[in-house]
């Protein structure tokens, strides 16, 4: 069942027009006169929590400079309202791309400050998980820029969302979370259409074992997606030290059998949906061994790991033997919004945008930020308010296109990029899809 959402409210001014001439923005046919209102706040804040250090630090650093960007541009203002921005760290040096300490910490520096507007983050979906109900029961609207894990807009069936959710994240029964990336069904549904235009009519599907890294859900939304792809999944195997339930049980022998059924199961292609890990990387050189033709799949946790570089990029290469592909939220890096966003970064951190899309989610993230609350005018301080203004939102012109929010703070983006892996520099972009879900 489908949680109370708050109604939304008119919106009753447009952003700050220097903000859509030089780089884009939303566009409305709103009043531009403020409502007036005595005893305003003269400052309000926004906070960001994003990993700044760790395995997934290069894609928080790249959101957190385009937040920064966003709200230097606007000189540190939304509407007539000043704006001040903390970045929180939510990752710690040894315990992988988040820490629940760190995230539940930053949350609650948010949830005590009255100021606080707008919560820009996580990037992580288990960070996501932590942070929601602390700043729900406070009341504080979060845009996160990425964690897709569908479990924390809405339930999927069959296994692929657990018990409880999203309900158990909205203590307060009222949606407070939304996101600018595509879920993880159309990143399923990513897959399946480019291993459709691979001409693969059969496709295996290899898990991870690493924890929290949501390829249970990807492989269950792979499950769903499948038949109206015209791309039938034959089987599914676990990386070594892995055992689920409806899944094989896969200790080294049982994977070194499922590898060597490939060929005899006439498979297509092979998607890897799990995180990058040694292991992954062996599985994946026995099945190009075992398919030395097929084309191979990776998810998101693979692409974001070949970007952040390290030893890991040129093994996954050697080991498809330079046919790996790998699925991520995207944009164009063309047209006329990109090249002002290129300029603008040029000028404020003397170096192009780094590769990927990072820089520019965060970018619009805070924008997106700044915008709802300056359009309330002296009501921009007021968090519900800005939580009707965020989910009432229609940005358009913007580095990912023009979109909106479901009830359930899901956005419209849809736009998810077909990567090649390779040895020696960030992957490379093949193509652009625009992905529909069932």
């Amino acid at each position: 069942m489908r949680l109370p959402v708050r109604p939304v409210v008119p919106l009753l001014a447009t952003v700050c027009a220097c903000l859509i001439a030089a780089c884009g923005g939303s566009s409305h046919p709103r009043s531009h006169t403020r409502p007036k209102r005595p005893g305003r706040a003269l400052t309000v804040a926004v906070y960001s929590s994003l990993p700044l250090v760790g395995p997934s630090s290069s894609a928080g650093r790249a959101m957190q400079r385009g937040m920064r960007l966003a709200w230097l541009q606007a000189d540190r203002r939304a509407g007539d309202l000043l704006v001040r921005y903390t970045s929180l760290n939510d990752a710690r040096a040894g315990h992988g791309p988040w820490a629940a300490a760190a995230t539940a910490a930053n949350a609650r520096v948010a949830a005590t400050d009255p100021a606080a507007m707008v919560y820009l983050g996580e990037l992580d979906s288990s960070a996501s998980r932590t942070s929601l109900p602390i700043l729900n029961q406070a009341g504080i609207p979060q845009v996160s820029p990425w964690s897709p894990y569908v479990g924390l807009t809405r339930s999927v069936g069959d296994g692929v969302t657990a018990e409880g959710e999203p309900g158990d994240y909205y203590r307060t029964s009222v949606r407070t979370f939304l996101r600018l990336a595509p879920d993880d069904a159309v990143q399923a549904a990513a897959l399946l259409t480019a291993a459709h235009d691979a001409g693969c009519a059969r496709m295996a599907v290899l898990r991870s074992s690493a924890p929290q890294d949501y390829s249970s859900e990807l492989s269950g939304l792979l499950g769903l997606e499948h038949a109206r792809s015209g791309v039938r999944i034959i089987s599914y195997a676990d990386l070594p030290g892995r055992s689920a339930p409806g899944l094989a049980v896969s200790p080294v022998s049982t994977l070194r059998r499922w590898v060597e059924s490939l060929h005899d199961q006439l498979t297509g292609c092979v998607a890897y949906v799990g995180a990058p890990s040694a292991t992954a990387v062996s599985a994946i050189a026995a099945v190009h061994a075992a398919l030395p033709r097929a084309p191979l799949f990776a998810s998101d946790r693979v692409c974001q790991a070949a970007f952040g570089g390290g030893p890991l990029r040129p093994d996954l290469t050697v080991a498809s033997g330079g046919r790996l592909q790998c699925t991520l939220p995207t944009l164009s890096p063309t047209g006329a919004a990109f090249t002002r966003f290129a300029a603008l970064w040029r000028s404020r951190y003397g170096s192009p945008p780094p590769p990927g899309p990072w820089a520019a989610y965060g970018y619009e993230a805070m924008k997106l930020a700044l915008g709802s609350i300056g359009e309330l005018g002296s009501y921009g301080d007021q968090r519900s308010r800005v939580l009707d203004a965020l989910f009432g939102e229609t940005a358009r012109g913007t580095l990912l296109g023009d979109f909106g929010f479901s009830s359930d703070g899901d956005s419209t983006v849809r736009a998810y990029g077909l990567w090649k892996v390779r040895a020696a520099g960030p992957p490379h972009l093949l193509r652009v899809m625009q992905p529909s879900v069932s």
